[in-house]
């Protein structure tokens, strides 16, 4: 496991690589379920498409920063490169 950093020992551009996860459907409705977060943005396609600064139901930031929190409990991380989510729904 990699030395603990405290957030003023990171540098501006740093990244970070981990195993990576794929967002599903699933992931996502169970977290609308647990948040109660059902704004349009999030569950409604019909809703998105008719908004052109959106382009499909856009995750909840707090389920993003759930599985990056995640991924550093784990460990299994390293310097190298960046963590992406994206979920084409």
């Amino acid at each position: 496991m990699p030395d603990f950093k405290y957030f003023e020992d990171y540098e501006i551009g740093q990244k970070q690589i981990t195993s990576g996860r794929t967002m599903t459907e699933a992931d996502i409705r169970l977290f609308i379920g647990c948040s109660d977060n059902t704004h349009p943005v999030h569950v409604d396609a019909e809703y998105c498409e008719k908004h052109p600064s959106v382009h499909g139901c856009i995750l909840q930031g707090d389920l993003i920063l759930g599985v990056a929190d995640g991924f550093f409990c784990k460990g299994d991380y390293s310097f190298e490169s960046a963590f992406n989510s994206l979920w084409d729904g």
